[in-house]
This record gives C-alpha cells, structure tokens and sequence, in this order.
C-alpha cells in the first residue's frame, strides 16, 4: 500500500492485467484511446504529462471519456486522482497534473 495516497500502486498481478489486457482487446478501441488505455495498463498511477507525451495525446482526458464508453462495457473504467503529495512546479504553485489508473468497476454494463 502506498502510505502516500493510500492506494496500492502496482499490486495488479500478472494473471489480473492479463484479464484485462484481453479484455481491452476485445473492444477494438483504437487511436488515442487504445494508446492511453494499454499505456495506463502497464504504467498504473501514470501522470497526465507522461501518457501525454508517451502516447501523443493532446488532451488525455478526452481520449479517455472515449476510452471509457467502451471499457464500461467489460467492468473497467480509467480515473484520475490527484497525487498525494502534490507536485509542485517550478515556480512554487501546486500543479493541476493527476494521475491515472484503470479500475475495476461494479461491474461490466449491460447493453
């Protein structure tokens, strides 16, 4: 557990990611949403600045409400929180970056 935020960063097992992997696969997501989606996957608690730059997205946040229509579908959803501590940027002020997970959810809708 991260004593930091609280949440357990990285505990998804290897069987569990492969879960979903498969999945995310199955959805046929493409474009920006499949790049943030399988990046977040392998890299949880990315910050928005490194899936921006890593998956050359310019607004992470839209490629993951688009992401999100579909990943409902099989029980996942991607979130952002805000980092415990906070990052500070260059100049003193709290940054607005979030970090990013995929999540489990209830789960999958039923459509």
């Amino acid at each position: 557990m991260n004593k930091k935020n609280g949440r357990t960063k990285g505990t998804t097992t290897q069987t569990n990611t492969r879960t979903q992997y498969s999945k995310i696969a199955s959805l046929g997501l493409n474009g920006q949403a499949h790049r943030i989606t399988f990046f977040i996957l392998e890299n949880p608690c990315a910050l928005t600045h490194h899936i921006a730059h890593r998956c050359a997205v310019g607004n992470v946040s839209h490629a993951a409400k688009k992401a999100n229509a579909r990943l409902g579908k099989v029980g996942l959803r991607l979130i952002c929180t805000e980092p415990h501590p906070r990052i500070i940027n260059r100049f003193g002020v709290p940054s607005p970056v979030h970090q990013w997970e995929l999540v489990e959810i209830g789960g999958a809708d039923e459509q």
